[in-house]
């Protein structure tokens, strides 16, 4: 179950993304991502510093966004760097949803 969250987190991040090569910005579509974020919880502290990454990867993402449009090659960066945060705390079970 704690798999199925994050991996449908995961996605749904990751389709977020894909919108910041636009013009259009989705601010209800981030809120209800911050909000499913918040919700995790650590289960050690390995898991509290890794969900503390993941929230500062996509903080920075979502500011850099509001302050330009991406173009290719930052959303190509951008996403590697959240998937290798997400896979870290997929593989470890850090995190209960």
């Amino acid at each position: 179950m704690k798999t199925e969250i994050l991996s449908n987190l995961k996605c749904r991040i990751l389709d977020l993304y894909e919108t910041f090569t636009s013009d259009d910005i989705d601010s209800f579509k981030i809120g209800q991502i911050r909000l499913t974020i918040y919700r995790l919880r650590p289960l050690s502290d390995a898991g509290k510093l890794q969900l503390e990454i993941l929230i500062k990867f996509f903080n920075e993402d979502v500011l850099s966004r509001f302050q330009q449009k991406w173009d290719k090659e930052k959303l190509i960066w951008r996403k590697a760097n959240i998937e290798s945060a997400f896979d870290i705390i997929m593989q470890m079970g850090y995190v209960a949803g």
